[in-house]
């Protein structure tokens, strides 16, 4: 089970470091750690998963919710345009 969390923690650390902290100055101890918390919600929320057949991790939406057949996709783009969200416009 060790060697499980391990890969996950891994996994995790190479991802925020490809996607973020490859493309992000760091000023400050406290600087980080209010990139790293926007950055995991992210992941979190919004990022889609492959082991997860392309879901989020906590999806803001419940599955049960059908997605409107037509309507505008909208992006909101976080810490600065270097993540971006998709949602339906209401």
């Amino acid at each position: 089970m060790k060697a499980h969390a391990n890969s996950i923690a891994e996994r995790f650390v190479l991802t925020a470091r490809r996607e973020l902290l490859d493309h992000v100055l760091i000023f400050s101890a406290r600087h980080l750690e209010a990139v790293i918390k926007k950055f995991l919600a992210h992941y979190h929320q919004a990022r889609p998963h492959q082991g997860l057949e392309q879901r989020c991790p906590a999806p803001v939406m419940p599955a049960q919710i059908p997605l409107p057949a037509e309507g505008r996709i909208v992006r909101h783009d976080r810490l600065g345009g270097l993540l971006h969200e998709y949602s339906w416009a209401a």
